[in-house]
């Protein structure tokens, strides 16, 4: 850990026990919020003209969703869900593969991630725009998941028969 990423996560568990000091309720908040937040929003380049994606979007709870998907109209459909402070542009390198075996892939950025708008994650929120992306660009067959992407993705698996 750098020293200032030290520094700063010193001073947020300092601020916190300070506030439960005076009232736990407010401490907690403050911490869900902060737990919430990316702290960076990981927006690099674009996909590469090679990979040709289709710009598609959709409204959730009025946060403007993202994406991108490839090889479309196909069979096969895979999703891919990164994870927290990343974005689909990370899974880049995935994609012609994939594509080359005959999926169709869709990729968006998660709330507060990436291109797609909004301030704050948490997993029901998750949850809730991949069952979205199921309901516009599915059925899907299959998923692509890292860390709190992967976490979502098993908590939406469970609402699927």
């Amino acid at each position: 850990m750098k020293l200032i990423q030290k520094i700063a996560v010193d001073y947020y568990r300092f601020s916190l026990n300070l506030l439960a000091v005076l009232s736990k309720r407010r401490a907690t908040e403050n911490a869900l919020h902060l737990f919430c937040t990316p702290q960076q929003r990981a927006v690099k380049k674009t996909f590469s003209t090679s990979e040709n994606p289709e710009p598609v979007s959709f409204n959730l709870d009025g946060i403007t969703i993202r994406g991108n998907r490839w090889n479309h109209p196909s069979e096969k459909k895979l999703l891919i869900i990164h994870g927290f402070e990343s974005s689909s542009v990370n899974f880049g390198g995935y994609i012609m593969p994939l594509v080359q075996k005959g999926y169709e892939v869709i990729a968006f950025d998660a709330t507060a991630h990436g291109r797609s708008g909004g301030k704050q994650i948490n997993l029901p929120l998750y949850r809730k725009t991949i069952q979205q992306e199921q309901e516009l660009y599915g059925p899907l067959d299959n998923v692509l998941a890292h860390s709190y992407g992967a976490l979502a993705a098993t908590h939406f698996m469970e609402l699927v028969p």
